[in-house]
């Protein structure tokens, strides 16, 4: 989809260890890898846009609660969070 073919994934040892996943991983011809437990450093780059992400909408949460203190509450932290994916996998990058 969107005209990006997926060749290798770096994972963490969570529900990426099921053998469904892993099964369709090696039927699409994609290769699989782990990180050791508590190498947050092996993943480095996912643990940034997650840390870019988490950044981003708590800026907007920020903003919107000083703007509009009645009606906003941290409730709406999934749906922020939601935004800041969207603007940051629709904006070109370098």
């Amino acid at each position: 989809s969107m005209g990006v073919d997926v060749l290798h994934y770096q994972a963490d040892n969570g529900i990426f260890q099921d053998n469904a996943f892993k099964d369709s991983c090696f039927e699409s011809g994609q290769r699989l890898s782990f990180c050791s437990v508590n190498a947050h450093y092996q993943n480095g780059i996912c643990e940034r846009a997650i840390r870019d992400l988490t950044d981003q909408a708590r800026k907007m949460l920020l903003f919107a609660m000083s703007r509009w203190p009645q009606e906003v509450d941290v409730s709406l932290w999934p749906y922020a969070f939601r935004i800041a994916a969207f603007i940051h996998n629709h904006i070109p990058c370098d």
